[in-house]
């Protein structure tokens, strides 16, 4: 078909004609994936799409606009997972492939969850290869410097920038 593209301006309208709070939940959907939070935020993606889909009798038009929205959000909400590097490039791509061909709320949703679900794994993985890397050059200078009698704990944590608990906890939990 040959519909026009409908506008940001228009959906606010049309939302806020209807009593929509969509925005706000699109706002905190946004500040979560700033926040690197995506546990929250697949858990407000997932409420936003019940208070869409919550009113299946909305005319044609309406649930057109929400897609429309939803998709616009989604790809918003990849683009800054992507430039957090929280996801894979070459899963992005397919998956921005996939949002721009969903032609239904449903559909969307699911992809919308596996996106965050995705991003909240990778970064994830992400930290724990970084805290593997510090671990690593820690380990490394204690056993450069073992027989330094000023070695210590409290100084080990000092020179790399950790708490003393922090870096017992974490050498028990890598070297028991």
């Amino acid at each position: 078909t040959n519909e026009a593209v409908i506008s940001y301006p228009e959906i606010f309208d049309t939302f806020s004609q209807f009593g929509d709070s969509s925005l706000e939940y699109e706002w905190m959907l946004l500040n979560c994936v700033q926040a690197h939070d995506y546990e929250n935020a697949a858990q407000t993606a997932a409420r936003l799409f019940a208070y869409y889909r919550g009113d299946e009798d909305v005319a044609g038009r309406i649930q057109q606009l929400r897609l429309h929205s939803m998709t616009h959000l989604m790809t918003a909400v990849l683009d800054g997972v992507i430039k957090r590097n929280d996801i894979d490039p070459i899963k992005a791509r397919d998956m921005k492939l996939k949002l721009y061909a969903c032609d239904q709320l449903p559909a969307l949703q699911d992809l919308s969850l596996e996106i965050l679900r995705e991003a909240d794994c990778f970064s994830k993985n992400k930290k724990l290869q970084i805290n593997d890397e510090k671990i690593r050059r820690i380990w490394d200078y204690v056993r450069e410097n073992y027989t330094d009698p000023q070695l210590s704990v409290s100084s080990i944590a000092d020179r790399f920038g950790v708490s003393t608990p922090y870096l017992s906890k974490t050498f028990k939990q890598h070297y028991e």
